[in-house]
């Protein structure tokens, strides 16, 4: 792997897009970690069906966090624009982070989805 020059973010929350295999969860594996960050990997069919069907259960399962772990990584968050609506309303109602990743922001447009304005 390449030694990357960006330095990301750790206090405050942010998009992170870019075309596929580029290696965008690789480089927020290495920075974040997984055992002080609750991971969220659409790509999986089971995690993208459980949030296509009920987006306010992102919602639940935030506030539930302990309140070590402090960042939240979605992953392909194209996938299931709607959680974008939860996110925002997390963002403004708690102190966990987001990092939202992407490889489609088009999409995202596209759909008219909350585009976290002022992140």
């Amino acid at each position: 792997m390449f030694t990357r020059l960006q330095h990301l973010a750790t206090k405050q929350s942010f998009f992170l897009f870019g075309p596929r295999g580029t290696g965008k969860t690789t480089l927020l594996r290495e920075k974040f970690g997984t055992t002080k960050a609750l991971w969220l990997d659409l790509l999986d069919l089971e995690v993208e069906d459980r949030f296509l069907r009920n987006p306010q259960e992102l919602y639940a399962i935030v506030k539930a966090l302990p309140q070590d772990v402090l960042h939240v990584v979605i992953d392909e968050i194209q996938k299931v624009p709607s959680l974008l609506n939860e996110v925002h309303r997390l963002i403004e109602e708690t102190t966990k982070l987001f990092v939202l990743t992407g490889s489609s922001a088009r999409k995202l447009k596209r759909g008219s989805a909350n585009l976290l304005a002022g992140l």
